[in-house]
């Protein structure tokens, strides 16, 4: 039986073959051999390719050879150095709002939904903390404070839609946590 994968799946081995595909041709660049003038390749390097051997006896100063001195450094003009960018002012900017083409109406509801939200997740979640707590429900409830903490973010951010996703799920991650423990007592 042919096993179905979901959009997702498929979308991210689309991804992954398209990442293959645009990295495979840079295995076989062309500045892996050497090229002749006529263009054919080969692996060894032309005569121009390869530096002349050294004479030991000659590449060594005697003591009564000062050492070369160091080439001059060619003049640098003042048209040539760039001149350094400018400052960027930053300018405060208020939070765009995420809620648009909601009405009045649903702003308000969605935003009284978040308050809700909000507060019966941060009451669980402080309630819990107070408890002694099994590593894994420890983690959990960490996890669920990252996301309320999220929340409060997306709040102050007006994403109201984002602020009540994360709030929810933080509620229901501790509400987990909670049923877990009265089942254990």
């Amino acid at each position: 039986m042919r096993e179905r994968h979901s959009p997702d799946t498929k979308r991210r081995r689309s991804i992954a073959l398209v990442a293959i595909a645009g990295l495979v041709p840079l295995l076989f660049a062309p500045s892996c051999v050497f090229t002749r003038a006529g263009g054919a390749p080969t692996t060894e390097p032309t005569a121009e390719e390869t530096p002349a051997p050294i004479d030991s006896a000659a590449a060594r100063p005697s003591a009564e050879t000062p050492p070369p001195a160091a080439p001059a450094a060619p003049p640098v003009s003042p048209a040539a150095v760039p001149a350094p960018p400018a400052p960027v002012k930053e300018t405060e900017k208020p939070p765009p709002s995420f809620s648009v083409g909601l009405s009045d109406e649903e702003r308000a509801s969605l935003r009284g939904e978040a308050v809700r939200e909000l507060a019966e997740a941060d009451l669980l979640i402080s309630r819990l903390s107070a408890e002694p707590l099994a590593p894994a429900d420890r983690e959990a409830i960490r996890t669920a404070e990252e996301m309320l903490r999220s929340a409060r973010e997306a709040y102050g951010h007006n994403d109201l839609a984002a602020a009540v996703g994360l709030a929810k799920k933080a509620r229901l991650l501790a509400a987990g946590v909670s049923e877990s423990i009265r089942r254990r007592e």
